[in-house]
């Protein structure tokens, strides 16, 4: 078994920016480590190998074109106690591929989630609230890849390592 989840990794030049933001809202959360910074596409939980191949074979069918989104907003979502850079899904292809992935969890016999899809990449968990006055520079997300997610906890925290891969098309 193995907890997966399919989703986008930002740039490097992003990831210094989340990073500066991170810090400056250190004091509202436990920033999450720079290594797994991502923006979710879909989570799935823990899957058995049966399930596993499932997955890998009809991500690897499925539509995955190529989009771009902003990520503009600070939010504290007080559900999962996170502070995230969040956006909206405007762009067809991502909001095609969100469905597709939740209608995926669906038959994998999985608990599809309640809410409805948002573009977000979590920078602090147990999050204590909004930082006052923390203004956050826009990132626009224009990945060409998607990835497949281990997520698993080696003892020193958790670790996302990428273990599958898919272009998306132009």
């Amino acid at each position: 078994m193995k907890r997966l989840f399919l989703g986008f990794a930002p740039s490097e030049a992003q990831t210094q920016t989340l990073q500066q933001l991170q810090q400056n809202c250190a004091p509202w959360g436990q920033p999450v480590p720079q290594a797994n910074l991502h923006m979710t596409l879909a989570f799935f939980g823990m899957l058995d190998l049966r399930q596993e191949a499932i997955l890998k074979n009809t991500v690897g069918e499925m539509d995955r074109p190529q989009f771009k989104v902003t990520l503009d907003t600070l939010s504290h979502w007080p559900g999962p106690r996170i502070l995230c850079l969040s956006g909206k899904a405007m762009d067809s292809g991502l909001q095609a591929m969100a469905s597709t992935t939740q209608d995926l969890v669906k038959a994998l016999g999985l608990t599809a989630s309640e809410y409805s899809y948002t573009p977000h990449i979590t920078l602090s968990r147990k999050a204590r609230g909004l930082p006052p006055e923390i203004s956050a520079s826009p990132i626009i997300l224009k990945p060409t890849e998607l990835y497949l997610y281990h997520s698993y906890n080696p003892g020193s925290g958790v670790q996302y390592d990428i273990i599958q891969s898919w272009p998306l098309s132009h």
